[in-house]
């Protein structure tokens, strides 16, 4: 034997050792300093490598026995969680007969085929057009590791990942090389946008790289002071014409990466989102694409059943709000963006309003309502679009369609949400015809709103004008001129004892209908 540090000896690495070897290692994990002087004797007499030539020769000759004593050796090796043996052990030479021997653990009736899986990710990371060696080996030693962490130890030990620092940290350092290689290696990521939207890549591939963009972006996002600058970089190259494209692609897979990494760029670079909607409903005649297939994948993309159809409303409402949009362009420009929004992108969310897809873009269109924006309101009267909704309650048979009450429950909505420009656009110009629905009283209480805004326009016009009567009868101000007329020193009239008198004006008929 050779004696290695007090206390600490190897037995030869033979097969008739394999239980002494096991019990040895199981040993040291109660003490940090045997856990450390064991994993020095293991790199300094080149054991682990001798080890799995051991569990080779056993695995040919099915010593079950001996392969779980190797199987509890290797998870010892691991749990000494020692940077010097993970190197080894995460090497290229030694990585598929280390996880071979995990495959075998006393608690399986059967091997796990974890190297097959291993060796299929390992092809796949191949896909990505990285040509350093010394980059793809540290790529493919990243995803061994979080392999080992995520899916080998947890099933084989039954408790955390977190517990293995040095493992952990081990991958961290690998994503951070990978990182500060590739974030300003913009002819990589020139290939890879150009593959991302080529109609020549394969499926397989063209997950693979929008997963590693979606990783990538999401760990660029702990480098504050690099984010932006990547982010930006990125949209230089291309970024958001080719997510346009991946978020069509029927691919739901695809598709769900696509909008993940547009979350990101919204979320920390909202500005270079709203400035490429902007230039492209300029320069499109059908508006911004990027707009309309958000809205597609919110209303009719399978997606909308798994959470997507509110990870793109949250995008629109951003990418959409006229507080942003302030922080980047001029008022005019705006302006020009919305009537283009309008015009050309609004029908994709109307259009559905008649089918069973609608669900999505009423909910949409509530969302908008909400934010009682007059810019809003004005383009939804402009456009006439709360038309198809009346037209599918005044269907033949409508009532026994669920789109018909999801309407109703719109219209509700814009009653309690007491919109007074929409409140009198839907009166003015849908009240005789949907007078008749008279099973819930919306629109009844709709009425009565427009009545009496009316009528408070009336006053407030009444009072206006009694107001500029007096003024010119009164008789001119005595005061010396340079100082302030007594009327301008007074304090402002007191409103609420008006509002209490406006709230009394409600009705008992109203509040019922409030719990409706």
């Amino acid at each position: 034997m050779a004696a290695v540090g007090p206390g600490i000896s190897l037995p030869p690495c033979k097969i008739p050792r394999l239980a002494e070897v096991a019990e040895l290692v199981t040993s040291a994990l109660s003490s940090a300093s045997r856990r450390e002087k064991l994993a020095l004797a293991l790199k300094k007499e080149g054991y682990i490598p001798k080890l799995l030539e051991v569990f080779q020769v056993c695995e040919e000759l099915q010593l079950s026995q001996a392969l779980q004593y190797l199987s509890a050796i290797m998870q010892g090796i691991l749990w000494l969680d020692q940077a010097a043996v993970l190197e080894v052990m995460l090497s290229q030479e030694c990585i598929m007969d280390v996880v071979g021997c995990l495959e075998y653990g006393p608690s399986l009736a059967q091997p796990k085929w974890h190297r097959q899986l291993l060796w299929q990710t390992t092809k796949q990371k191949e896909l990505l057009p990285i040509r350093d060696p010394e980059l793809q080996q540290k790529l493919h030693q990243m995803y061994w590791a979080q392999y080992i962490q995520a899916i080998i130890l947890p099933k084989t030990a039954g408790v955390g990942a977190d517990s293995l620092p040095s493992l952990t940290s081990f991958i961290s350092c690998r994503k951070n090389y990978i990182f500060h290689v590739l974030e300003k290696d913009q002819r990589f990521w020139s290939e890879v946008l150009a593959l991302l939207t080529a109609g020549a890549t394969g499926a397989h591939q063209r997950w693979e790289l929008v997963n590693f963009l979606k990783d990538f972006c999401a760990f660029s996002l702990t480098f504050h002071q690099n984010r932006e600058a990547f982010l930006q970089s990125l949209a230089k190259l291309g970024l958001l014409p080719a997510l346009e494209i991946l978020l069509g692609m029927d691919d739901l897979q695809v598709a769900s990466a696509a909008t993940d990494i547009l979350s990101y760029l919204v979320e920390f670079c909202p500005f270079l989102v709203q400035e490429f909607v902007m230039q492209e409903a300029q320069q499109r005649d059908h508006g911004t694409d990027l707009i309309r297939v958000l809205m597609k994948q919110m209303i009719c993309s399978p997606l909308a059943a798994f959470g997507g159809a509110d990870q793109a409303m949250e995008l629109l409402q951003t990418l959409l709000d006229p507080g942003n949009l302030l922080a980047i362009a001029e008022v005019s420009k705006i302006l020009e963006f919305f009537n283009s929004f309008y015009m050309r992108c609004l029908p994709v969310l109307t259009a559905p309003l008649l089918a069973d897809a609608a669900k999505g873009a009423l909910h949409f269109l509530k969302k908008i309502i909400a934010l009682k924006d007059e810019l809003y309101n004005h383009y939804i009267i402009q456009g006439n679009l709360l038309a198809p909704l009346v037209q599918a309650l005044l269907e033949d048979g409508a009532m026994f369609n669920p789109l018909h009450w999801a309407v109703l429950e719109l219209f509700e909505f814009l009653r309690l949400e007491d919109c007074k420009s929409l409140v009198t656009y839907v009166i003015e110009t849908f009240y005789p015809a949907l007078e008749s629905i008279t099973y819930v009283r919306t629109f009844q209480g709709l009425k009565r709103k427009y009545a009496r805004d009316q009528q408070q326009q009336k006053q407030s016009a009444h009072s206006y004008a009694q107001k500029r009567i007096q003024d010119r009868k009164a008789p001119p101000s005595l005061e010396p001129s340079g100082q302030l007329a007594a009327l301008d020193l007074r304090t402002p009239r007191d409103t609420s004892g008006d509002q209490r008198r406006d709230s009394k004006d409600t009705t008992a008929e109203d509040i019922a209908e409030e719990r409706w």
